[in-house]
């Protein structure tokens, strides 16, 4: 899956974009992940750690409730598409409002909830390695299994 940003670290800015938003919707809380209880839905409608709003019905991927809560995997692509649409819609405005279209539905200058999202992932430091470096130590499609 492409990254959300571009350049050289755009994989490792990608995920802390992920990774901050997942925490700030279900502060990684089990309860959420796993769709147990009467608290981990947020508003009622909301499924998994992104707190994707499907209600009963399903995701642009096709992925209802349970598919999201079964499937991290699920989850976070579907996470992906609705970030990938806020920031390409509000590319315009600061980075800090990238999220206003996730949080409000649309682009708004100096938006709190996006600034709460995205901010903590503009803060980390850049990764140690570019996206090229960690290619070329990742395994290979041909490389032997770890024993």
């Amino acid at each position: 899956m492409a990254p959300l940003v571009k350049g050289a670290r755009s994989r490792s800015q990608t995920l802390a974009i992920l990774l901050s938003v997942a925490y700030h919707e279900s502060g990684f809380r089990r309860d959420v992940d796993l769709g147990i209880g009467p608290f981990a839905r947020g508003s009622g409608t909301d499924s998994c750690l992104m707190q994707i709003r499907v209600g009963r019905g399903s995701t642009a991927e096709g992925y209802s409730h349970a598919d999201l809560v079964a499937d991290r995997d699920k989850c976070f692509r579907a996470g992906m598409r609705l970030l990938r649409r806020s920031i390409g819609a509000c590319r315009s405005l600061p980075s800090l409002d990238w999220l206003s279209a996730y949080a409000r539905g649309q682009c708004v200058a100096d938006e709190p909830t996006s600034h709460a999202l995205i901010g903590p992932a503009l803060r980390v430091r850049s990764a140690p390695l570019d996206d090229a470096a960690v290619a070329k130590l990742s395994p290979t499609e041909n490389a032997a299994p770890a024993p």
